[in-house]
């Protein structure tokens, strides 16, 4: 059903929905030509143990089980539904983080996951022919021997490649690790202790990629600069209450950048003046993810936990500043929404799938999106997913 904001006229329309089983906490689309149908989503599920106090076993320390689940999205004939077809599920350690690199690499696409066993795996995607997409690791880093691994960002966030590709890791010790990629290697060159206790989320300055932003759950913000010493930031910000979860540079808009805390505000800053922020938006949720569109970086989304996704719009008023206006909103989660990405293609651009060589690789989760609406073809499309109801929706906002 598709449900309209009258207050902006945005519509936005739930396409499929899909049982993760795991609790779900990521979905990335990929931003590769010819790939950017295929969509990732990863899982992060603690399994404790449930054997009595005295009973053997009782003492077993709790599991943290992950999957790591690749999806293409494709359209019938004549663009007016759309089928989501799972094409591989792979078990894994719990997953906290998957991102792409923004650009192949030995022409192939690479993703990197990072997990519960303290690792960063990176890894390809094989053939997109027929629809069926697997997946191959290439390499594993080990980040931290006791802790987990939190969060990932690639340096390669403006689409262009320029010198060595690096992915920076943060972790639950607090530490950033910088690691170079090969073609099929990849070693961590620097580390260092960033933030008092988890450090959620690490970025690039996909601007220049020297300077790297990192948050924790100390309630800091921080700026380092890798020409020199790492032993301390350049800037640190107190603006956020609370544990900072997300950040991330505007790939089309030099210097704008967003952070996201469990203070339920996001804020706008320009890089060239830290001093204070932009803006400052109250969500109603603490901000999990942020994601600035691929295509234009005008629209802002949103994981806003407890008060679902929402988009905004971000642009400059009649005296020049930067303001954001609230454009749509998903609540059709009933849980944590914790994963949110823009795909790269409009519902135009999908591949059509033949619909008399529909295959059993669409299982249990596929669901067609029942009505037939040529809206979809002005539509952008989303995805999401939130946590303890395992639930990954793919949605359009029109």
């Amino acid at each position: 059903m598709a449900a309209e904001n009258t207050l902006t006229g945005t519509r936005v329309k739930t396409l499929h929905r899909v049982d993760t089983e795991y609790s779900a906490d990521s979905v990335e689309w990929c931003p590769i030509d010819g790939y950017q149908h295929v969509l990732l989503t990863g899982t992060y599920q603690l399994k404790t143990n449930q054997n009595p106090v005295g009973e053997e076993g009782a003492d077993t320390p709790a599991k943290r089980l992950g999957r790591l689940l690749t999806f293409t999205l494709r359209k019938h004939t004549g663009g007016a539904t759309t089928e989501l077809c799972q094409t591989e599920q792979r078990e894994v350690a719990a997953i906290l983080d998957i991102k792409w690199c923004h650009v192949p690499l030995s022409d192939m696409p690479l993703f990197g996951v990072v997990n519960a066993s303290g690792q960063l795996v990176i890894v390809t995607l094989g053939s997109a022919d027929q629809g069926s997409v697997m997946t191959n690791d290439v390499t594993t880093v080990g980040i931290t021997e006791q802790g987990l691994a939190l969060s990932l960002d690639w340096s390669t966030g403006s689409g262009q490649s320029t010198g060595d590709t690096q992915i920076v890791v943060s972790d639950s010790d607090g530490c950033l690790s910088i690691v170079n990629v090969g073609n099929s290697t990849a070693q961590t060159t620097r580390t260092w202790k960033a933030h008092g206790f988890e450090a959620w989320i690490a970025a690039f300055n996909y601007n220049n990629t020297n300077v790297i932003y990192s948050g924790g759950d100390d309630c800091r913000f921080k700026v380092w600069d890798t020409r020199g010493s790492l032993d301390a930031p350049v800037i640190t910000s107190k603006r956020h209450s609370m544990g900072v979860c997300s950040i991330q540079h505007n790939p089309h808009r030099d210097h704008l950048l967003a952070t996201g805390s469990y203070d339920e505000h996001i804020l706008l800053w320009d890089a060239r003046n830290m001093s204070k922020p932009l803006n400052d938006i109250d969500t109603g949720g603490g901000i999990w993810r942020l994601k600035w569109e691929p295509g234009s970086g005008d629209r802002l989304l949103a994981a806003c936990m407890h008060n679902g996704f929402h988009i905004l719009h971000v642009g400059n008023d009649e005296t020049g500043s930067v303001n954001a206006q609230s454009r749509a909103s998903y609540q059709e989660h009933e849980s944590l929404a914790y994963g949110a990405d823009w795909c790269h293609l409009s519902p135009s651009q999908l591949p059509t799938v033949d619909d008399a060589s529909t295959t059993d690789l669409t299982s249990k989760n596929r669901e067609a999106s029942g009505e037939s609406d040529r809206s979809l073809t002005s539509s952008t499309i989303l995805a999401s997913c939130s946590f303890y109801d395992h639930t990954m929706h793919v949605w359009t906002v029109t």
